[in-house]
């Protein structure tokens, strides 16, 4: 429910910057619809120079939260041009028409993105939900550009089957044959991401690196790939476990959610376990539909955000006792709970929900995602978000209130067939079973 707002303002989640569920993407976060634009600077400013470079360098001039000076905007425009030419060999006087701003230009927003006509549909299809055929793997760049991590193997999907990849391997090269192989340094996520998928049925070859041993290139047959945001189960009597990997989808809490939630309450359940281990985020319209499931009150305040000139832009509550208000509910972050999942475990733990683990991502800020004159869309800070006591987890995360080291491996990768005790679920099952009185 919006509580607040000015008359002229219409605002519409659309998506959040988790694409793909990679947490290349960490950064990318809360993000509001082009119809947000109205909102701010309402002077008709001078453009800064014409074509695509000249609209993003107006929008991010007039709009961005950190209200980036003329020296900063100089710089962003002078290492647009150097880097395009550097990476994507256009030719000059070609007018920079595709694929052609680097993230790493928008050194006053790290937030900042350009996609491309093709990444924005792609975006659009994500948060859908339409099927797509690849290997089934959630992975991040390496910290070299080297190449990506495995960081997880989706149930069920094609590297699954082949069993030929394991958590914790780095891809290098990627391509349609041996012959074919593409090396990944240097590549974008996006890229990466357009090299693996493919047509149904048909082959990717892949150079992977495990451990120290760089191993034979490995074929996989691509296939539709089946993302579930959310898995659950009775933990025992009373208890229940909740997992969700991101508030992307927009039928999350309709679909997957409440048909949880109910059959826990047929079960007789009266607490639950909500992990956001490497949740990156997700959309704010769901994330506030989940939180209403939990409101304390009558009327309780969720968030509100604010602009570049600390003024109130948009302020959300949840009208009406959340119909699971009375459960006992324990939360687990890590470093890659971000964004709408830091919103969440902030919420909640406000609402007195324990949160267990580790420090989260630490990212209070909101996106706007802007519609471009080439078909492509351009994604920036527009404004910072606070909790109920005015606090915000930007730059600083979510603290937990029992603080819990999930115990890895030397090389921070499973071991296949050994599995570790989850020290941070324990925790709170302990913590769960003496609210409940159990012994």
């Amino acid at each position: 429910m919006l509580i607040s707002k000015p008359r002229h303002l219409v605002m519409k989640v659309l998506l959040v910057g988790v694409i793909f569920l990679l947490y290349a993407t960490l950064v990318s976060g809360l993000s509001l619809s082009p119809r947000y634009r109205s909102t701010f600077a309402q002077e008709a400013p001078e453009k800064i120079g014409g074509g695509l470079l000249g609209e993003i360098t107006d929008l991010i001039r007039t709009q961005s939260f950190y209200k980036p000076s003329a020296e900063d905007l100089k710089e962003f425009r002078e290492c647009v041009l150097k880097k395009a030419f550097e990476r994507y060999e256009i030719p000059k006087g070609t007018g920079l028409k595709e694929n052609f701003v680097v993230e790493s230009c928008f050194k006053f927003d790290r937030h900042a993105r350009y996609e491309t006509p093709s990444e924005y549909k792609e975006s659009i299809r994500q948060m859908r939900g339409d099927p797509f055929y690849g290997i089934g793997i959630q992975f991040s760049l390496t910290q070299d550009g080297s190449g990506v991590f495995v960081n997880d193997i989706i149930p069920g999907g094609p590297a699954e089957k082949s069993g030929v990849l394991e958590e914790g391997d780095i891809i290098v090269a990627v391509g349609e044959n041996i012959n074919a192989l593409e090396p990944l340094s240097g590549k974008s996520t996006q890229e990466i991401v357009n090299l693996i998928r493919g047509k149904k049925d048909t082959p990717v070859t892949l150079q992977v690196i495990r451990g120290n041993k760089k191993l034979p290139p490995v074929v996989i047959v691509r296939g539709e790939v089946v993302t579930k945001e959310v898995e659950s189960r009775e933990v025992e009597s009373g208890i229940g476990y909740i997992k969700i990997t991101s508030f992307q989808s927009v039928p999350l809490v309709t679909k997957e959610v409440v048909p949880v939630l109910e059959e826990f309450a047929r079960r007789n359940i009266g607490a639950i376990i909500v992990d956001l281990r490497r949740n990156p985020g997700g959309n704010l319209g769901v994330t506030f539909q989940f939180l209403e499931l939990f409101s304390p009150l009558s009327f309780s305040f969720l968030l509100e955000g604010r602009d570049r000139d600390d003024k109130v832009i948009f302020r959300y509550g949840a009208d009406g006792y959340g119909k699971y208000a009375d459960w006992k509910i324990a939360i687990l972050v890590d470093e890659r709970s971000a964004s709408a999942s830091e919103i969440v475990a902030g919420v909640l733990q406000r609402w007195g929900a324990m949160v267990f683990g580790t420090e989260t991502y630490g990212k209070g800020s909101v996106q706007t995602v802007q519609s471009l004159s080439d078909g492509g869309a351009l994604h920036f800070t527009i404004a910072h978000y606070y909790f109920e006591d005015g606090e915000t987890p930007e730059g600083v995360g979510i603290g937990p209130d029992v603080e819990v080291v999930r115990e890895e491996t030397a090389s921070g990768a499973a071991v296949k067939g050994v599995k570790k005790p989850d020290l941070v679920f324990e925790k709170a099952l302990e913590y769960l079973r003496e609210e409940l009185g159990k012994h």
